[in-house]
């Protein structure tokens, strides 16, 4: 009787694991290898000096593509990086908004056409209304990683 509760509780454990399962991956994409990070702010404030150089970037999720995890928001101070990830070879959870995590990768700044910025507008969960009113071009900070770590 003993043995078979037992095993009721491994099983019970490894199903809820499976259900979880980004919660005990932390790292998606390829390996991190820069150890030092710098924050949304100072990449962005630095863009000039780090644009187009592979580096290591920290800070909290604002928002992520509801469709399939293909992109997320990194939240600066008083603006935000874009994050998509390199060929589009790995994804993120849908759910980590408001977490803590790192990217290694390259920033630039890129102009967003009006049919690109409704495309994220929709990954985002806008409504149809609040798409329609997107009519005009903007710039944005945008980051193309390799590596993304969830942060504890």
């Amino acid at each position: 009787m003993r043995a078979i509760f037992i095993f009721m509780i491994i099983t019970l454990y490894a199903g809820y694991a499976l259900a979880n399962d980004y919660k005990h991956v932390s790292t998606f994409g390829k390996e991190i290898t820069i150890s030092h990070s710098i924050s949304v702010e100072h990449a962005i404030n630095n863009f000039n000096k780090l644009k187009n150089k592979e580096i290591l970037i920290e800070g909290m999720v604002g928002k992520v593509c509801e469709v399939k995890g293909c992109w997320m928001v990194l939240k600066g101070a008083n603006d935000s990086i874009r994050v998509t990830f390199n060929d589009y070879g790995f994804f993120v959870p849908k759910d980590i908004d408001e977490k803590s995590v790192q990217a290694q990768g390259v920033l630039s700044k890129e102009v967003m056409n009006i049919s690109e910025a409704r495309h994220f507008a929709k990954d985002a969960g806008q409504s149809a209304a609040e798409i329609q009113h997107i009519k005009q071009k903007s710039k944005e900070y945008r980051f193309i990683a390799t590596a993304v770590k969830i942060l504890p």
